[in-house]
């Protein structure tokens, strides 16, 4: 069976996919992946036949237009929607379909808008996703609406609706994109089936979606023998597990330097830092000398997280992944915030009592983060949950279990 995997965006939206693409090519499938250019090398090295679309959504990011989209709000969503997001649309949607119309399987995630011409052709289709916005439920709000989390429970339902307005705001364009195919400009309602790339152990699946909706377990790739260079091993081995910070591959701009947070914490704690550059320009200079933290560059998660003691990060779900699978506690600075995914993974990790209280990352202060950081190196009750939950994710297999349910619905 030949199967394309259709994604965009940065590397929590892509690493999951590939390690979908993996389990699914080991099975004996064809397997294409199709994403931006810049992920070519991520692909292929996992022996995935990668096919690149001409939308660049990782360099995008790093531009000052890349900021204000991700720092936009409901109100003014729109306008960087115009500037930024439609133009790429055309030349997207055209180069995803030709890329599924030779395919039997077409595995997307929603942001592609492949659901525009999936049913104009005779492969399965499968949305899959690895945060949880596609169906609404009655179990908790809108992940993408992570600013709206304090609402009452009686509101979860409703902000789901902001799905419904951004894809109105795209949907002219998705119109003519199909009438330039000659189809029809509206599509039919597809009862599309629906994976979600997350463990049940960390989020209970809603009892409310559809029956077609399923939740797998967390979607990782098979870990490559990946040592950490030597100037890590030896900082590792000198001394207690440090704590590790990594804020992903966003650009982040806060209004107070985030090296004078982990001046706060080398002041006040005895704790040591791994911090790893990602894409933020850190000014490292003022911390030459000090043996209790260190940047780095690449990081080997799988073979690193191991020798952490806990870890502060941005909230992406692919990070908390593999905090989870290593068993280590979390404090979690969302960087997409009011709109974002992060503040809504961050309050799941402090409700399941495997992290401290999430906050926002251009709201924190020496005084709160040095006060996050001591609970979260310390508090018994965070490490051994946990611990916990590490043992149970680590027996699911989700990539398995999404495989497995992929084959039963191409065969039926």
């Amino acid at each position: 069976m030949l199967i394309s995997i259709l994604t965009l965006g940065t590397r929590g939206d892509v690493q999951p996919f590939v390690a979908l693409g993996q389990e699914l090519k080991m099975r004996g499938h064809d397997v294409i992946l199709a994403t931006g250019e810049y992920f070519r090398e991520l692909v292929e090295s996992h022996g995935i036949t990668f096919r690149p679309v001409r939308a660049d959504y990782h360099s995008l990011l790093k531009t000052d237009e890349g900021m204000k989209l991700l720092k936009a709000n409901p109100l003014t969503i729109k306008k960087h929607l115009n500037g930024i997001v439609f133009p790429l649309l055309n030349n997207v949607l055209e180069d995803f379909y030709e890329i599924a119309r030779e395919s039997d399987m077409i595995i997307y995630r929603p942001k592609t808008l492949a659901h525009s011409f999936t049913s104009q052709l005779p492969a399965r289709a499968v949305r899959a996703a690895v945060v949880p916005g596609i169906a609404s439920t009655a179990d908790f709000g809108n992940p993408i609406m992570g600013g709206l989390q304090w609402l009452p429970k009686i509101f979860n339902r409703f902000t789901y609706r902001a799905n419904k307005f951004t894809y109105n705001w795209i949907n002219k364009r998705l119109k003519d994109f199909r009438t330039r195919q000659g189809w029809p400009a509206s599509q039919m309602g597809e009862d599309t089936p629906a994976l979600y790339g997350i463990s049940k152990e960390f989020l209970p699946r809603p009892s409310d979606w559809p029956h077609n909706h399923y939740m797998t377990g967390f979607w990782f790739s098979t870990p490559v023998s990946q040592l950490p260079e030597k100037k890590i091993s030896d900082f590792l081995d000198a001394g207690e597990p440090p704590i590790l910070v990594t804020l992903g591959s966003m650009s982040v701009k806060t209004k107070l330097p985030f090296e004078k947070l982990l001046e706060a914490a080398l002041n006040e704690t005895d704790e040591r830092f791994l911090v790893a550059k990602g894409w933020q320009n850190w000014e490292s200079s003022s911390f030459e000398g000090n043996g209790r933290i260190l940047f780095a560059e690449d990081l080997p998660y799988h073979s690193l997280l191991p020798r952490v003691k806990a870890v502060v990060h941005h909230g992406g779900i692919g990070t908390i992944a593999e905090c989870l699978r290593a068993g280590k506690p979390m404090f979690i600075c969302p960087v997409l915030h009011p709109l974002g995914d992060h503040m809504f993974w961050g309050k799941q990790a402090f409700k399941m009592q495997c992290g401290v209280q999430p906050v926002p990352l251009n709201k924190l202060m020496p005084r709160s983060f040095v006060k996050q950081v001591r609970t979260l190196a310390s508090d018994k009750t965070l490490h051994g949950n946990a611990a916990a939950i590490s043992g149970k994710i680590k027996e699911e297999n989700g990539v398995g279990n999404a495989a497995d349910l992929l084959e039963k619905i191409a065969a039926n």
